[in-house]
């Protein structure tokens, strides 16, 4: 009779390594689009510590916010396919294969859907070496996606070592930016190895006074800061921070504003639709996972973090205003754009919270975009002729400089008696 039961790590509450133990458990039963994967190696690195932790307060949003609702921590694996679902095709019995998924790997078995993130092992790697292989990888992939890197542009990466550094060495240099690595003196070997161009000693030199600027500096190893390396940083360049250091890099960028301009009174909260990919129509149930925790990062826990850090400086100010840009679709409901929909209401609700919360010093209003003419929905436009005549008065989109038209005067004396406001700027489309 084959064993249902397996042994896996397993944790209820959140803290330290302390919470972990080892537990006989159900072994996991494959859906259709699924491969049961018997796992010869698995990991524990940073961001399988941060889900342990329950830090940042944010990430339990996703992960459970009293106690832990994915028991078995792990992301990364390999191993054999020991069963698959009836709808697979991509994998059989026996082949060797090596992935990523956000918990469960830290077991004899864990399921992982086709369609994610597994391939096949490749021939000449370890097991070991595979399962350390993807998270670097997608958390480097992830923080670069708007680096715009390409031949001309210049990137520099500092703890380019390790499992994010080393990726993101590999992926600067596949687009074709010039790559200055920097790490220990034992490393530098490695990293001019994977593609860097120039390798900096961190124990012999100090790249932020070399005079040397670049249009990305990456920290892939959180250990430096925004107001560390701002001159080291072309003028409209990026400092790319790490996901879990998103809260230092933020608190690390108001004091930078501080110490360059004496003090923050206005505070514009922005963000795009929030999806990596092109914005698509689906459903709340349809909407993959990774899109709904993209769409909720990039509006809510920015307009948090911005606005956490902000807000005591405007106080020392003797006042300021937060303008929180939402959408729209927060309020009309459409059907079909519910993730981007429901984090648009998010920023609109917290508006009115922040606007009761922070007075009488403090002003907070919201702007909600209709369609704007954006690079990208510049093809769309032609298309979008009908669409304009038929359930937008104004029979037009609007243009960046009208919303920023607006933002300006809330900002300003103008508005001084002007606060919780949720102001539509969508040529009358949610009169229709």
């Amino acid at each position: 009779m084959q064993k249902t039961t397996m042994r896996a790590v397993v944790y209820d509450k959140y803290g330290g390594p302390e919470v972990l133990r080892l537990e006989e458990v159900d072994r996991p039963v494959p859906k259709d689009d699924e491969v049961l994967v018997k796992i010869f190696a698995t990991t524990v690195n940073r961001s399988d510590c941060g889900w342990r932790s329950g830090k940042p307060f944010f990430s339990r949003f996703f992960s459970g916010v009293r106690r832990p609702k994915y028991r078995t921590p792990g992301g990364e694996f390999a191993g054999e396919v020991a069963a698959v679902g009836a709808a697979v095709t991509k994998f059989a019995v026996g082949d060797y294969v090596f992935g990523h998924r956000g918990s469960g790997a830290n077991a004899e078995f864990v399921c992982a859907r086709e369609s994610r993130v597994i391939a096949h092992k490749p021939e000449g790697t370890t097991f070991v070496e595979a399962a350390a292989a993807p998270d670097g990888v997608i958390i480097a992939r992830a923080c670069l996606r708007r680096a715009d890197l390409r031949s001309g542009r210049s990137i520099l990466i500092y703890g380019a070592s390790g499992a994010i550094g080393t990726a993101g060495v590999q992926l600067a240099r596949h687009a074709g930016a010039h790559v200055t690595a920097v790490c220990d003196t034992k490393h530098l070997e490695l990293a001019k190895s994977l593609g860097a161009d120039e390798v900096i000693d961190f124990t012999q030199e100090d790249f932020t006074k070399s005079g040397k600027k670049y249009d990305v500096v990456f920290d892939a190893v959180g250990k430096s800061s925004f107001r560390r390396c701002r001159r080291s940083i072309v003028r409209g360049g990026l400092y790319v921070e790490t996901d879990l250091a998103v809260e230092e890099q933020v608190a690390d960028m108001v004091c930078g504003t501080v110490e360059a301009y004496g003090k923050v009174d206005i505070l514009f909260n922005n963000a795009s639709h929030g999806f990596s990919s092109p914005l698509t129509m689906t459903t709340l149930l349809d909407t993959p996972e990774k899109d709904w925790n993209e769409v909720i990062r990039n509006n809510l826990n920015s307009l948090f973090f911005c606005t956490k850090y902000c807000q005591p400086e405007m106080v020392k100010a003797g006042g300021g205003s937060i303008i929180n840009t939402a959408s729209s679709n927060a309020l009309v409901a459409v059907p079909g754009a519910d993730a981007y929909t429901a984090a648009k209401g998010g920023v609109v609700a917290l508006t009115r919270i922040m606007a009761i919360t922070y007075a009488p010093d403090i002003r907070v209003n919201c702007i909600c975009p209709g369609t704007v003419r954006t690079p990208m929905i510049a093809d769309m436009l032609a298309m979008l002729e009908d669409y304009l005549k038929q359930n937008i008065p104004l029979q037009r989109v609007a243009e960046p400089e009208e919303i920023a038209r607006v933002a300006l005067f809330l900002a300003s004396g103008e508005a001084s008696y002007i606060t919780g406001a949720i102001i539509p700027v969508d040529g009358g489309w949610t009169t229709m």
